[in-house]
């Protein structure tokens, strides 16, 4: 027994999740595969700071969601959710920008408000921890950071604030604040881990294996970050991918109503 291992057998729960949302995978895969041709199969103007930023957020938001689905076929569901949560950031500051250039700038000194907050938090370190750092960075560096925390009047554009400039806010009020719980370790979200028995729903255990259950709407949040990031690549590059998303937008439509009846008849 000492030298017993336990492993989870991700071989087959991925042919699982496979075999049951192989439509969703499909699909995914599909505006995956066209994201990816843009990033790698062509030459984008770079002249300006928002065609540098939306470049660089767009590829930020398309691995952010490449990662949340390959944990979520291996079965990290929760693990899923954080990542796309990620994604969402990367892409409300890439349709805000998108939409107006004047972000690219604003978005870059906000950055400053980030040196600032973290300056303050060096101040909290414990002498034990800031010794071994200090040895790694140069006092220019620090104080560098320091001038920048002392000096700055950039103004911080909180999640939110980027998803209404990006015209997205609801997206911001329902998935992301969904996914939020999985960041925090929130109590509801929590909750998925606990086995419940069928009859009265009492607490039997705490699952530790694979969570391959209801996948199909991560999947279909993931597509749908993808094309949102299609959109915005369209609205500063031109890149014409209007009836492509169109295409699959309404492909998403048809496997939301496939599933929604097969799920009345269980």
């Amino acid at each position: 027994m000492g030298n017993a291992t336990y492993q989870v057998d991700y071989g087959a729960v991925k042919a699982d999740v496979r075999e049951r949302y192989a439509i969703w995978i499909t699909l995914y895969a599909q505006i995956e595969s066209r994201t990816r041709e843009l990033q790698h199969n062509r030459l984008f103007p770079i002249d300006s700071l928002q065609h540098l930023l939306v470049m660089a957020l767009f590829a930020r938001t398309v691995s952010n969601t490449s990662a949340a689905m390959l944990v979520a076929e291996h079965g990290y569901k929760v693990q899923c959710k954080a990542l796309l949560r990620t994604a969402l950031e990367s892409m409300f500051a890439l349709a805000a920008i998108a939409k107006d250039s004047s972000m690219a700038e604003a978005f870059v000194r906000s950055g400053e408000r980030e040196v600032k907050r973290k300056v303050f938090k060096s101040r909290l370190w414990s002498l034990n921890l800031r010794t071994p750092l200090a040895s790694r960075f140069s006092s220019e560096t620090f104080k560098e950071a320091e001038d920048v925390a002392k000096t700055t009047k950039a103004r911080n554009i909180s999640t939110e604030e980027m998803a209404k400039l990006a015209g997205l806010h609801d997206w911001y009020l329902t998935a992301y604040t969904v996914f939020s719980d999985a960041v925090h370790g929130n109590i509801h979200d929590l909750d998925q881990q606990f086995v419940r028995s069928e009859c009265d729903e009492e607490i039997e255990g705490v699952r530790s294996g694979a969570i391959v259950d209801d996948l199909h709407g991560l999947y279909l949040c993931a597509s749908e970050i993808l094309l949102k990031g299609l959109e915005s690549m369209d609205n500063v590059f031109q890149v014409d991918t209007g009836e492509f998303r169109k295409s699959m937008l309404e492909s998403l439509a048809d496997a939301v109503k496939q599933y929604s009846r097969s799920s009345m008849h269980l």
